[in-house]
C-alpha cells in the first residue's frame, strides 16, 4: 500500500510540475488573434455559417435567418410567426430555450 501511494505521490508532484510549466510555453505559442466586424446592428446574433465567397448566413434569436451577402446587401429569409420585414414567415420556425 505505501509503495502504491508513494507512486501516486510521484505522478501528482510530475502532473503539477507539468501543468505548471504549461502557461509560459503556451503563451509564447499563442496565436495572434485579431476581430472584424462583419454586421452590425443585430438583435441577438444566435448562429452563422460563411460560404467560400463570403456569403454569411445567419440567425438572430427569436426571429429568423437572414443572408448577409459578398456585396454587404442584407436580405431577411425567413422569420418566425408574428415577426416582421422578412420575406416569408413559418409558423414551425420557433425560438425554445437555448435552440
Amino acid at each position: 500500500m505505501k509503495r502504491q501511494l508513494t507512486l501516486w505521490s510521484l505522478g501528482a508532484v510530475m502532473s503539477s510540475a507539468v501543468c505548471l510549466g504549461l502557461p509560459a510555453t503556451a503563451a509564447a505559442d499563442a496565436p495572434k488573434l485579431t476581430q472584424t466586424s462583419v454586421l452590425s446592428g443585430l438583435e441577438n446574433p444566435w448562429d452563422m455559417a460563411f460560404l467560400p465567397d463570403q456569403t454569411m448566413f445567419f440567425t438572430e434569436k427569436g426571429r429568423g435567418l437572414s443572408v448577409r451577402l459578398p456585396s454587404g446587401d442584407v436580405k431577411k429569409l425567413v422569420g418566425m410567426k408574428d415577426t416582421k420585414d422578412y420575406a416569408g414567415t413559418e409558423a414551425n420556425l420557433i425560438c425554445d430555450s437555448q435552440g
